[in-house]
């Protein structure tokens, strides 16, 4: 069989054109997904937006004794307080940087929040416009945010910024709010959440980080996405 120039010159403009496609197809869905290991913000996992999981994460954190407290977790002792739901939530840090080890069940998105602050109400503030200024007062002060997992930025993080609305909450005895009682509390939020797509079976390393004045905060996480009967 012979095949003339002019066909492989043909063949090659046909393959030109298809690669050319290819790579503005490549550029389109980058631009679409500049993060395609974490849900978008619009996003609504497991029926609820990033602004409800945020709440969601508050009553979970806050819910649990100082004693066995995620913010307090010296090493991820403490990654399977009060896990009950579809989305695994990943403890921050009050300050200072904090490695732990957790394990979680495989096909669970992950939750994480790099900086944040909860302004209560007839604490903080008496209107829920005071709270929002109160929360922003905080927020406003944070500086070098990150998020990574396994080494991959999560870029643009402003846009994973929420305010919350007034949303209720509850605090136990002996919690992380010192001179609060136990008891049921309103307040509001703001602050950057993640939440990240079910990783792989196997391990990974997720970090968040962010400075405010007078120090840092972050946690590095040494995950294990393993079967729901290995937890630890």
């Amino acid at each position: 069989m012979s095949i003339s120039r002019g066909s492989w010159l043909g063949i090659a403009r046909v393959v030109a054109v298809i690669v050319g496609l290819a790579a503005l197809a490549s550029v389109a869905a980058v631009w679409a997904e500049p993060n395609p290991r974490v849900f978008s913000p619009s996003a609504r996992p497991h029926g609820a937006s990033l602004t409800q999981w945020g709440e969601e994460w508050v009553r979970w954190a806050f819910s649990v004794p100082a004693d066995r407290s995620p913010f307090l977790d010296p090493d991820g002792q403490f990654c399977q307080e009060g896990q009950s739901g579809p989305v695994f939530f990943l403890g921050a840090s009050f300050g200072g940087t904090a490695v732990r080890s957790c394990t979680v069940p495989t096909g669970t998105p992950l939750l994480l929040s790099p900086g944040g602050n909860l302004c209560i109400l007839h604490v903080d503030a008496e209107t829920v416009d005071e709270l929002k200024a109160c929360v922003h007062q905080a927020t406003d002060t944070l500086t070098n945010i990150s998020a990574d997992v396994d080494g991959v930025p999560v870029r643009d993080l402003a846009r994973y910024f929420i305010d919350s609305p007034l949303f209720g909450f509850s605090l136990p005895n002996n919690n992380v709010l010192p001179g609060l009682p136990a008891g049921q509390y309103e307040g509001v939020l703001g602050g950057f959440f993640v939440i990240i797509k079910p990783l792989p079976p196997g391990e990974h390393v997720i970090r968040d980080h962010a400075d405010f004045p007078g120090g840092d905060g972050g946690v590095e996480y040494h995950i294990t996405v393993a079967p729901r009967g290995s937890l630890r």
